[in-house]
């Protein structure tokens, strides 16, 4: 069957996998959502420059009223290790902030993360190729937590040095994105990237604060755009390798 003309389930979906449209305003860099948008016009804008810049470049192979069930599977999936990704951060900050007894185990499964996340592309990618996206999301992961420890020890020292090393980490991942797939943006992910690194500081200093209603604030962001990189990477894989989505 062709994916144009099937529907699965009975679902009708909109063009491609992105549901929703984030917004990234330049000065404060806020998520917003807008729901009136098609879903291959996921994209980022600054409002400075009234900039839109589209997630993920898109084919005329989605061009079609309905996913297919391997496309609902790869959605699903992604969403699933993206809500892991930022649910153990979660845990992680909440039990460095906490000085809870469940850091070392909280630790070992966040870290998990890392390798669940190679083994998915390593589907589309080859081993090699999944190996070295695992690497960067590993460094992604213990940067994190470096960061975390140091504002919780009070070392701004530290904490400066890991920052810097974060972002430098999240522009690696999105250059070794975009240069995989053509369909990944490299501008737009390294924007998406930056947002992440945002809300989860927002995220991590208002839980070591005591700032309890900030932190389920950022938190909610956190969800909703993680929730967008997990869409806009499933529709990246499906533009790429469509003959794998025709069922």
């Amino acid at each position: 069957m062709d994916a144009k003309n099937t529907c699965y389930g009975g679902r009708t979906h909109r063009s491609n996998l992105v549901s929703k449209r984030i917004i990234m305003f330049q000065n404060s860099r806020s998520v917003k959502l807008r729901h009136d948008q098609t879903p291959s016009q996921a994209s980022y804008q600054t409002e400075n420059a009234g900039q839109t810049i589209p997630v993920t470049q898109t084919s005329s192979s989605l061009n079609q009223t309905c996913i297919t069930m391997s496309q609902e599977d790869l959605a699903l999936k992604m969403r699933e290790l993206w809500a892991e990704h930022v649910i153990w951060t979660r845990m992680f900050i909440m039990s460095v902030a906490d000085n809870t007894a469940d850091k070392a185990a909280v630790t070992e499964r966040l870290l998990k993360n890392y390798e669940d996340m190679a083994s998915a592309m390593k589907l589309y990618y080859g081993n090699d190729t999944g190996n070295k996206f695992g690497d960067l999301i590993e460094e992604h992961l213990l940067t994190a937590a470096a960061l975390v420890e140091a504002a919780k020890a009070g070392n701004n020292t530290a904490a400066d040095t890991a920052e810097k090393k974060w972002y430098e980490n999240a522009d690696e991942i999105a250059v070794f994105e975009s240069s995989i797939n053509p369909y990944w943006n490299k501008t737009a992910l390294m924007a998406m990237w930056h947002d992440h690194l945002k809300l989860t500081k927002d995220e991590a200093v208002a839980r070591l604060t005591g700032n309890y209603a900030a932190d389920i604030e950022a938190f909610d962001s956190i969800e909703t755009q993680a929730n967008m990189m997990a869409d806009s990477m499933a529709n990246g894989i499906v533009e790429q390798f469509p003959d794998k989505f025709r069922m």
